[in-house]
């Protein structure tokens, strides 16, 4: 029997444990892989951004009870060496035990292999591990109902938009009260206007984070919001108005398709106000842009 130890609770160093079996593991698979994002929103920092999907992929496999456990030596040791190297002394390996700990060495998730014949199971096992598609699906699934992060954004926009008409910043967090000096510190020297989509943070009696997208050029800053709220000047506030008021998950899926739209109607012309190409942007299907985008999510 293998046995995960993780550190639950709403930060990494939670005094409270909790420890998952197999048969638990496989509950955590049919709920939409909630304790696979919880656990890897502990140890993603560990990571870089370029890193981050491939060490996902290996969490997910560390986590799966169907994994042999002949294969979690290799999964383990690929998984720390895509940490940094600040964090690789976090990853620590003992004869059959597997654990990532915190500075302080405390345990975020430890995984026991009980001693067996390695040998005998290598042979007369599968040589890779898959996912079944029951598990694929709900998988799939779960990248449909959850909010999109700023590095999925990324990936849509990297794949989307080919012109050179709009230069297209990489995705950033930003608290909202320091949003106008970040953003004027990145004005454009041409006039070629900038994209970048803006996770908010600290938005005040707002608890949930909140995606928009900036557009600056060399005269103006702007926010698009997908809902209707209004920010401080001089920053000049735009809406889309495709989000509803009750709709906290899919802000990351308008702004990226608002994204794509505004290059489009830039590459077409330079010569409309940004107001008149946001009134000529057709709202979206949701459901559309949820599969449309899947491919591209952790």
């Amino acid at each position: 029997m293998t046995g995960i130890i993780l550190k639950s609770g709403t930060t990494i160093f939670s005094n409270h444990s909790l420890v998952i079996s197999s048969n638990e593991l496989l509950e955590i698979n049919k709920n939409g892989y909630g304790g696979l994002n919880k656990i890897f929103d502990s140890i993603k920092d560990f990571f870089c951004q370029t890193q981050r999907v491939e060490a996902k992929k290996l969490l997910f496999q560390l986590l799966n009870s169907n994994t042999p456990d002949h294969k979690i030596k290799n999964l383990f040791d690929n998984l720390k060496s895509l940490a940094g190297e600040d964090f690789k002394k976090n990853f620590i390996s003992n004869n059959n035990s597997y654990s990532i700990t915190d500075n302080d060495k405390k345990i975020l998730f430890e995984r026991i292999i009980q001693p067996r014949d390695l040998a005998t199971e290598e042979d007369g096992f599968e040589a890779d591990f898959e996912i079944d598609s029951g598990e694929y699906q709900r998988f799939n699934e779960s990248k449909r109902t959850r909010r999109m992060g700023l590095t999925e954004i990324d990936k849509v926009l990297a794949n989307e938009i080919r012109t050179d008409a709009v230069i297209i910043a990489k995705a950033r967090e930003c608290e909202l009260s320091k949003l106008y000096d970040e953003l004027s510190s990145l004005k454009p020297v041409t006039t070629t206007p900038i994209l970048i989509p803006i996770g908010l943070t600290h938005r005040g009696f707002m608890k949930e984070d909140h995606a928009v997208l900036a557009i600056i050029t060399q005269d103006n800053i702007y926010i698009v919001d997908s809902k209707n709220n209004n920010y401080q000047k001089p920053i000049k506030s735009l809406h889309s108005n495709f989000q509803a008021f009750s709709d906290s998950v899919n802000c990351g899926r308008y702004t990226t398709y608002t994204a794509i739209k505004l290059a489009d109607s830039f590459a077409k012309n330079n010569l409309d106000d940004l107001n008149h190409r946001l009134s000529t942007i057709v709202k979206p299907d949701i459901n559309t842009l949820k599969d449309q985008y899947m491919d591209h999510m952790l």
